[in-house]
């Protein structure tokens, strides 16, 4: 009997224990819908794992220590187990430096200036055109008067250039008597000489005539006697000149009075030459003036320095 009663306890045990594994399964497992929305619902699981940083390469050195080419030998301490006591010398006061002299500072070299070169003389008048154009730009128009009008003596020239000059100037040659009752009319390149007393020929002429007493001229004033009969010292030799040939002569002579520093009216004289330019032309140059005080000054002639001609 109390072995039944044993297996009954026993069987009871059994019956309660699957009677409580049904209950658990059915009421204490949710739904499979409700796991999934659960699911769903739950934010997936991050697992964050630290990491050793990673190791940056060396950056290199910009401007690399430079190997010495020698190296110090290092000296190896020994230790003295007595050490002498290490007496300083008082410190020396260190002689101040000399100062430096400073350099001399290079001293300006003055400037030497060239000697200025003597001007070149270049002649403004090159043609027989320029000429006539200088001439009458510069001198006075025709009919200009000139109240005093001092003398003026030429000096020699050659039989062949006396009468380029006078066919230059348009010049003719008489001879005549003091008390001047005629004249004799003389053509040098004809060896003409004629004696007239017609007077209307004379007035074609300026009243001024330029006297002329060079030895070619006196050798005409003795043919000229010769012809007319009288004797050679009775006689004068004169150039007539053309009205504007006397005004060129009278503007001459002005021009040496300035070039002088002299007032006209104190010339007695002027000494003068014929000459010929390089352009071509014949001038009267005036290289000195007689003064009437007794003394003289040379000039340089205006005209003959426009021509260039030499001095």
């Amino acid at each position: 009997m109390g072995r039944f009663i044993k297996l009954g306890i026993v069987y009871l045990f059994f019956v309660l224990l699957s009677g409580g594994v049904h209950a658990a399964l059915i009421w204490g497992i949710p739904k499979w819908s409700e796991v999934k929305q659960k699911m769903r619902r739950t934010p997936p699981l991050t697992v964050e794992v630290a990491m050793a940083p990673a190791a940056e390469p060396p950056t290199p050195d910009p401007v690399p220590i430079p190997v010495p080419l020698f190296r110090e030998t290092e000296k190896v301490r020994t230790e003295d187990p007595n050490p002498e006591p290490v007496v300083r010398a008082p410190a020396e006061s260190e002689p101040e430096p000399e100062p430096k002299p400073e350099p001399e500072k290079p001293r300006p070299v003055p400037k030497v200036e060239d000697a200025p070169k003597p001007k070149e003389t270049r002649a403004e008048v090159r043609t027989v055109q320029e000429y006539r154009r200088f001439l009458t730009r510069e001198m006075p128009p025709e009919g200009a008067s000139y109240p005093y009008v001092p003398k003026i003596r030429f000096g020699e020239n050659t039989a062949t250039e006396n009468a380029e000059i006078m066919r230059y100037f348009g010049m003719e040659l008489i001879a005549y008597p003091e008390d001047r009752r005629f004249y004799i009319y003389i053509d040098p390149l004809q060896d003409l000489y004629s004696k007239s007393t017609e007077i209307t020929y004379l007035e074609n002429f300026s009243n001024r005539v330029i006297f002329r007493e060079s030895a070619y001229f006196r050798t005409l004033r003795d043919k000229a006697a010769e012809h007319a009969k009288v004797p050679s010292t009775d006689l004068k030799v004169a150039q007539l000149l053309k009205a504007r040939t006397a005004q060129y002569v009278a503007w001459k002579q002005k021009l040496a009075a300035e070039a002088a520093g002299v007032a006209i009216e104190e010339i007695e004289l002027c000494e003068a030459s014929f000459v010929k330019a390089p352009a071509g032309v014949w001038i009267a140059r005036i290289d000195t003036v007689l003064l009437r005080n007794g003394g003289s000054k040379e000039v340089e002639d205006a005209e003959w320095k426009k021509v260039g001609g030499k001095p």
